[in-house]
């Protein structure tokens, strides 16, 4: 994570394999990535881990929010969407 002048803010480690989306909860508190690992994770501004979110039989290209937070939806490459 960047400022918008280019200063490190935080990083993010934990996946085993590209992170190709990433998405900013609509309250901005939480950050969801999606991975060729096969995963997506949920984590807090601060770069720890609070969820992994496993079952894709391919790499997860993207992952959004719902509206109300409450809801984190993926896209990956087995050809599925998952909520």
């Amino acid at each position: 994570m960047w400022t918008l002048k280019g200063q490190l803010l935080q990083e993010f480690k934990g996946h085993t394999g590209e992170i190709w989306g990433m998405s900013f909860s609509p309250d901005g508190k939480t950050i969801a990535t999606a991975s060729s690992d096969n995963t997506a994770r949920l984590w807090t501004l601060k770069g720890q881990m609070l969820q992994e979110f496993k079952g894709h039989k391919g790499g997860v290209w993207g992952v959004s929010f719902s509206p109300d937070g409450k809801t984190i939806a993926t896209a990956s490459s087995d050809k599925t969407a998952r909520l």
